[in-house]
């Protein structure tokens, strides 16, 4: 008897257990980390030399560094930004010099490096994710990074800027660790610790571009917050770690009498008081305020999905919601969520001094690139903690993921034209590679000088540096004032209807050879 009332029980326990998933939890969520980053470095390397984007700013970037090799020296100032009295660091230059030697100089190999960085930064962006918040929203914001148009667009970009999406991660992280450290002395230790990181990767930051000066109020105003945690040691390494990796620049400065720092530190006040309409310069007017907002969706929208609009309003209006709702919450909280309200912070604040900018360019938002994904990562984690929100965020992901997918395997992305000139008016870079080698066969190996029509034909040297990097790379660098005179004409409506020349047509790019006699 009592063996037929254990067997009973053994059944009756069996018949009521719950059934296991085919696949268990953890298994489905390893799975989809690992999916991500295979999906998310396929999407930044194929195809990338037939889509590769080479234009003149970065022909330029890449002749000073072949002109640093062959010299032999060390450059302490770095590119130039878009104000003439003004250079970045040089960090991009001592980074990218062994890079490109190594690679024989083959504008492909800066591309191939910044793809590269853009999958690292999935791995920061899981790392992050899951210190800072937990596992589930870190996977969750990888996979959306991993197939952002915005992210992938980034990377094939192949700019220095990219640097800074990815520090900014390692920004973030000392950042909150630095004011969630307990008021104990090995606590006070790590905050100083910290803080020395938090001032290191701002300055490497800004040797890359000079948005993520936009993270300093909020940075500054969340110390302030917690300024009586903090002691004068721990600000002074915050000092210190910011100046090491500004001491090549400051250097390079003096030899100008410190003439770029001065002019930047009266820069910012002069805009900030002509946004308040003190002077006559970018001052605030309803048609900035919508460009302004107009950018702002633009950016969330991007990072999230491409030619969707439906699906892109839903999205940003619920990771606005969310956002909205989560702070208000977290600010009435006894013990604060610092992960959060650093995250708010630095994107609130960093916002306002773009929007102060007024209208600024689509790459100013590389600053802020990893938020909006974080933010809708969060969103997603917390509506899978429910049964009715695993349905909904499955949905979502797939949408969004059939939407960018159909995007970039068609004629707008992986599969672009390859032999003309797009309507955009960008030039793929088999048709100037094709153009520069008719250059250089037919020159026969006599100087030249070379001049470029098309768009920013404004710019230094007619914006024809990247034509004069692979003239150089093909063995014929272009010379000044000289008898033989080639004119790239990618805006073929300027090409002159008579002339004393001979044009060689790649696709629709016109190339016009003309010999003058020389005095």
């Amino acid at each position: 008897m009592p063996n037929k009332q254990r067997l009973k029980k053994i059944i009756s326990t069996t018949n009521h257990q719950p059934r296991r998933p085919f696949i268990p939890g953890y298994l489905a969520w390893d799975g989809l980390l690992v999916g991500s980053l295979i999906l998310g470095t396929f999407l930044r390397f194929y195809r990338l030399s037939e889509n590769l984007v080479f234009h003149g700013e970065l022909g330029h970037n890449y002749l000073a560094i072949k002109n640093f090799v062959a010299e032999g020296s060390v450059p302490l100032i770095g590119p130039p930004t878009s104000h003439p009295w003004l250079a970045f660091g040089p960090l991009y230059y001592w980074l990218m010099a062994p890079l490109l030697f190594l690679g024989r100089f083959d504008p492909t190999t800066g591309a191939l490096f910044m793809a590269l960085i853009s999958v690292v930064a999935l791995v920061a962006m899981y790392w992050v994710g899951e210190k800072l918040f937990d596992r589930r929203v870190a996977i969750l914001s990888t996979y959306l990074m991993a197939i952002s148009p915005a992210w992938v667009s980034l990377a094939r970009e192949s700019r220095f800027y990219s640097l800074v999406a990815l520090l900014f991660f390692l920004f973030l992280f000392f950042l909150v660790r630095a004011l969630e450290a307990p008021k104990t002395s090995s606590g006070k230790q790590q905050k100083a610790t910290n803080l020395f990181w938090v001032g290191m990767f701002l300055a490497v930051m800004l040797n890359f571009h000079l948005t993520p000066l936009a993270l300093l109020p909020g940075t500054l105003i969340l110390l302030y917050i917690h300024r009586r945690q903090l002691k004068k040691k721990a600000l002074l390494l915050g000092g210190v770690g910011f100046i090491i990796p500004s001491l090549p620049f400051l250097l390079g400065d003096v030899q100008n009498r410190f003439s770029m720092l001065t002019k930047l530190l009266i820069w910012v006040p002069y805009r900030v008081l002509g946004f308040l309409g003190f002077y006559p310069r970018n001052n605030i007017t309803t048609q900035i305020a919508e460009k302004n907002l107009s950018s702002l969706y633009d950016f969330f929208s991007q990072s999230f999905v491409i030619d969707a609009k439906i699906l892109g309003f839903i999205l940003v209006g619920g990771v606005t919601l969310f956002a909205a709702r989560r702070t208000v919450r977290t600010l009435g909280e006894n013990r604060k969520d610092w992960s959060w309200l650093t995250l708010t912070a630095l994107f609130v604040i960093g916002y306002i001094g773009l929007f102060i900018h007024a209208d600024p360019p689509a790459h100013y938002f590389v600053t802020l690139l990893p938020i909006p994904i974080l933010f809708l990562g969060l969103l997603l984690g917390q509506l899978f903690g429910k049964r009715a929100g695993q349905v909904l965020v499955t949905l979502v992901l797939f949408l969004m993921t059939v939407t960018n997918l159909r995007f970039f395997f068609s004629e707008k992305w992986f599969f672009l034209p390859e032999t003309q000139i797009l309507k955009d008016g960008r030039v793929p870079y088999r048709v100037q590679l094709e153009a520069a080698k008719t250059i250089v066969a037919t020159a026969r190996g006599e100087q030249f000088s070379l001049s470029r029509v098309g768009p920013f034909d404004q710019f230094e040297d007619n914006y024809a540096q990247n034509y004069q990097y692979l003239l150089w790379w093909l063995g014929n660098e272009p010379v000044k004032d000289t008898k033989i005179r080639y004119t790239v004409y990618e805006d073929i409506t300027k090409l002159p209807q008579i002339h004393k020349g001979k044009v060689y047509w790649i696709g629709n790019l016109a190339v016009l050879r003309v010999e003058k006699p020389m005095r």
